[in-house]
This record gives structure tokens, C-alpha cells and sequence, in this order.
């Protein structure tokens, strides 16, 4: 599925087109838990050869993120 919008950081605004991104699981999740660690995740692809994923847990502040950036050819992402 295409994807494309605007993303604001610190003020700046970039135009974003990717594709979407959907998360899987084996089983029931528990929301309770998700909730209570302050889960977040975001993930997307640009273009073929560039993706990435950012996740933090945890309370304001104190958040404990993680994530990876794949790229299989030198490219450029599509932000404007």
C-alpha cells in the first residue's frame, strides 16, 4: 500500500512518500502490557533499496529506543 504525507520534526516539515508497513504476531497480544510500557513503533520503506524502524518503551523521559536502518544500495530517501 502507498503511503504519502507530511512529516513535522522540531518545526521542519518533510513530504513523505513510502510504502506501509504492518506488524505481525503469533497468538493474543496483551494491550494491557503495551500500554503500561509506553510501546511505540514506527517503520517504513523508501523506495526499494531503504528502510527503517524506531521503537522506544517506557515512561517520558526515560524512554529506552531502539531500532535499525537497512539499506541495500546507495540511495537517497524520498524526503523533500
Amino acid at each position: 500500500m502507498a503511503v504519502s504525507g507530511t512529516l513535522r520534526i522540531g518545526g521542519e516539515e518533510l513530504s513523505v512518500h513510502t510504502t506501509g508497513d504492518s506488524d505481525h504476531s503469533w497468538g493474543r497480544r496483551n494491550r494491557d502490557d503495551f500500554a503500561k510500557n509506553l510501546f511505540k513503533m514506527w517503520s517504513a520503506q523508501v523506495g526499494d533499496d531503504f528502510s527503517f524502524s524506531v521503537v522506544t518503551m517506557g515512561d517520558p523521559g526515560s524512554e529506552i529506543p531502539y531500532g535499525f536502518i537497512a539499506r541495500t544500495a546507495p540511495s537517497t530517501p524520498s524526503f523533500q
